[in-house]
């Protein structure tokens, strides 16, 4: 992973690391790593293939550890063959990036920032927070998740059989973290 990281820099990139889970990585092992900025959050191909596409337990872990990484979601497609899966590997899993331009230094500089969110579907229209509040608001989705260290957080479900829109969150003041799915 070090060589990697180096390499990723010289060459003017940045270094996510691609499906930790389905590797065998651990947050132990990622967190020696200090020039990732990131990791791959799901991966669709993974999660078809062996179920180990979601990499969320450990980018917690690392988060807990006040390691400030970004999370990607990736369908991973290597080709578009659907016999294997039974659906199209393309497209199940993308991130959104809010850069100043559709041009390569412009979205890495977007990555870096974190000016971006990863997604299977649901668009995030907004962030906002303000005194003691945290507020998303999104395309209808079933619920909206609030997830921060070890029991922090909330899941906010739609009533039943209706789609959410939008979901608030309160702060107690001790997170050091809040991500929202």
């Amino acid at each position: 992973i070090a060589h990697s990281v180096r390499l990723a820099k010289q060459l003017g990139g940045i270094a996510f690391v691609a499906h930790p889970y389905w590797w065998g990585l651990s947050a132990d092992r990622l967190a020696q790593h200090p020039g990732l900025i990131g990791l791959e959050v799901f991966n669709n191909v993974c999660h078809y293939l062996n179920g180990k596409g979601l990499s969320s337990s450990i980018w917690d872990e690392l988060l807990q550890r006040g390691l400030r990484l970004w999370g990607l979601a990736a369908d991973d497609a290597h080709g578009l063959d659907e016999s294997r899966f039974g659906r199209s590997q393309v497209g199940q899993a993308w991130v959104m990036v809010k850069a100043a331009a559709k041009e390569e230094r412009a979205i890495l500089q977007a990555l870096r920032r974190g000016a971006f969110y990863s997604t299977q579907a649901p668009s995030i229209l907004a962030v906002n927070s303000k005194a003691h509040w945290l507020q998303v608001r999104c395309s209808p989705v079933r619920e909206i998740r609030f997830i921060g260290q070890t029991t922090e957080g909330d899941t906010i479900p739609a009533s039943p059989g209706g789609l959410l829109e939008q979901a608030d969150y309160q702060l107690q003041g001790s997170e050091r973290y809040i991500r929202i799915e």
